[in-house]
């Protein structure tokens, strides 16, 4: 499965598809679907570069043909996304036994996942989250208790945008429940707690558009731009082992970053990529390396998204999660 966006799913305005069929049929000489440009662009800068210039001043004038404000609006309303944000805190377990790395509560009967690889080698896979269900506004795409458990491959060699992966739903795990540690696949980092905001994006990317893409970018940006959140910590003063008294107060800074539940890198809905049956569970912001220590010659700070078909997510059949890497 391809890592890009699929290129014949993103499309034009009207006006802008009129001007590309127009543009497209006089080189080809027959009929052209628009939303086939960028193969036949591909097909055809390879063999002359003055078409090529000649398409590029096209999608140039196409892009930049605005959309009438009931065309927009259809548009957008077809670009916007439901999901949740996973919002880090400093606030211990504030959605229940919710976190991303460190280790998980994982049952002891509950085998720890491996995988094997194209080559025939066995990986143990290593933790990156566990979500409280009770505490997920999911709208019911997940199990309503329970708790689910997302592991991956962060050690092979990056030979393709597919990485082992499995997600596991224990429907009960008691509260007493001892946080597990597999020597095989120590935690890459402290537990990091998190929170959950239900959030609406839109994908800019769906269609080739400057009026469309800076309304969309515009409706997203308050959620999509990193930025740190300010809270004041406690200083105690400490005596000997001891608190003995409060000091004052402190400002701690926490970066956040990209992680999301139902929404995909960018906010795209998966009918938006090439592997179109499936829907993406969870995305997480692998640039986030300071706190999620995750590996850079692995990951290349690619969004990483657990992805599902959607009867299996309705289904809540956790069977059959992929991991894909988008560059």
């Amino acid at each position: 499965m391809s890592a890009r966006v699929s290129q014949e799913l993103r499309r034009y305005s009207a006006a802008g598809a009129v001007h590309m069929q127009t543009v497209l049929s006089e080189y080809f000489g027959r009929p052209i679907d628009p939303a086939k440009f960028d193969t036949l662009f591909g097909e055809m800068s390879r063999k002359d570069k003055t078409i090529r210039r000649a398409l590029e001043e096209a999608v140039k004038h196409a892009s930049a043909l605005a959309p009438d404000q009931d065309e927009l609006d259809r548009m957008l309303e077809e670009a916007r996304c439901e999901g949740v944000l996973l919002r880090k805190t400093a606030e211990r377990f504030r959605s229940g036994r919710s976190w991303l790395m460190g280790a998980p509560t994982l049952p002891i009967n509950v085998a720890w996942p491996t995988a094997t690889l194209p080559g025939g080698e066995t990986v143990t896979l290593d933790f990156v989250a566990q979500l409280d269900l009770g505490h997920v506004p999911s709208g019911g795409k997940l199990p309503a208790t329970g708790v689910l458990f997302f592991f991956v491959d962060l050690n092979s060699p990056l030979d393709d945008t597919d990485r082992e992966a499995r997600v596991i739903h224990v429907a009960s795990v008691p509260e007493t429940c001892p946080i597990r540690v597999n020597e095989s696949a120590p935690a890459r980092s402290e537990a990091v707690s998190i929170r959950f905001e239900p959030v609406v994006g839109y994908n800019s990317d769906l269609f080739r558009n400057q009026t469309f893409e800076r309304a969309a970018m515009g409706l997203t940006a308050p959620v999509s731009a990193r930025f740190r959140e300010t809270r004041h910590e406690v200083v105690y003063e400490d005596s000997r082992g001891l608190v003995s008294r409060v000091l004052g107060r402190k400002k701690v800074e926490i970066r956040q970053y990209l992680h999301t539940l139902f929404m995909g890198p960018d906010f795209g809905r998966w009918q938006d990529f090439d592997d179109s049956d499936r829907v993406p569970l969870l995305t997480l912001d692998t640039e986030d390396r300071d706190d999620l220590s995750l590996p850079d010659d692995i990951l290349h700070g690619w969004p990483l998204t657990f992805a599902i078909q959607e009867p299996a997510l309705f289904a809540h059949d956790f069977d059959d999660v992929k991991a894909l890497l988008r560059e």
